[in-house]
């Protein structure tokens, strides 16, 4: 069996202190809510990672780590930031037993991690309103103001489709 789902999230709200690692207080407040919303709209995920923490951010673990208690399940939280295409790798390989994954990332590497994911670069540029203007080098760029959405793929005989859609 391999992977039928990855819905990909950005981390919660951050606060104004940008030295700050940790999430602000509508950042923990998103991260409660999501402990329910999640399990509410994506039932019986197979697995949640969270990118590792580090001296800058340990916001994505922050924001996933309420739904991982939820659920009573672990958080990988294993791959640091820059690793996405071993995550992607991992969550592709047909021999891995999950059939949906919950990703929560940084919003730099999220549209790159969708398309290592098989999702066309096009179709990641297509995306809004959560993608900027896409810049001149044609790669997709997460609004840093867009806490608030989902990335869902699912993956079928036909390929790997994309759908945005809000946390609400």
């Amino acid at each position: 069996m391999a992977v039928q789902r990855v819905v990909l999230l950005r981390h919660a709200e951050k606060p104004a202190d940008p030295k700050d690692p940790h999430l602000s207080p509508a950042g923990q407040a998103r991260a409660k809510m999501l402990a329910t919303m999640i399990p509410e709209r994506f039932p019986n995920p197979g697995v949640l990672f969270a990118t590792h923490n580090s001296n800058d951010s340990d916001r994505p673990e922050e924001t996933l780590q309420p739904t991982a208690d939820a659920l009573r399940m672990y958080l990988h939280h294993h791959f640091q930031d820059a690793q996405y295409p071993a995550l992607a790798a991992k969550l592709t390989d047909p021999a891995y037993d999950v059939t949906l994954a919950i990703v929560c990332w940084h919003h730099g590497e999220l549209p790159e991690l969708t398309v290592k994911l098989g999702v066309p670069q096009a179709v990641v540029n297509a995306t809004k309103p959560i993608l900027q203007p896409v810049p001149a080098n044609g790669k997709g760029k997460w609004d840093p103001q867009a806490f608030d959405y989902f990335w869902i793929l699912d993956f079928g005989a036909a390929g790997v489709t994309l759908t945005a859609t809000q946390q609400q």
